[in-house]
C-alpha cells in the first residue's frame, strides 16, 4: 500500500470505462503517484467515503483525500 494519500474517482457514467482510463493516463503524466480508487456512481462515492458496506474495512479502502466527480 502507498504511503501516498488516495485520490477517489467517481463517475455517473458507469458504462464509460473511458473516464477512468484518461483521468489515470493524465495524472501519470503530470507525475501524480497517488493511488487512484474508483467508484462508478454517487451512491458508491458516498458508501465510499463513509465506509459504508463493502468499503468498511480502511486498510483496502483508505480513505480519499481528493474526490473527482465526472
Amino acid at each position: 500500500m502507498s504511503s501516498l494519500p488516495l485520490l477517489l474517482f467517481a463517475e455517473d457514467d458507469e458504462d464509460d470505462e473511458d473516464d477512468a482510463f484518461l483521468f489515470r493516463l493524465a495524472l501519470q503524466k503530470a507525475g501524480v503517484l497517488n493511488p487512484v480508487g474508483h467508484v462508478t456512481d454517487g451512491e458508491d462515492a458516498i458508501n465510499y467515503l463513509s465506509g459504508a458496506g463493502s468499503y468498511a474495512d480502511r486498510t483496502q479502502h483508505p480513505l480519499a483525500c481528493v474526490l473527482e466527480l465526472i
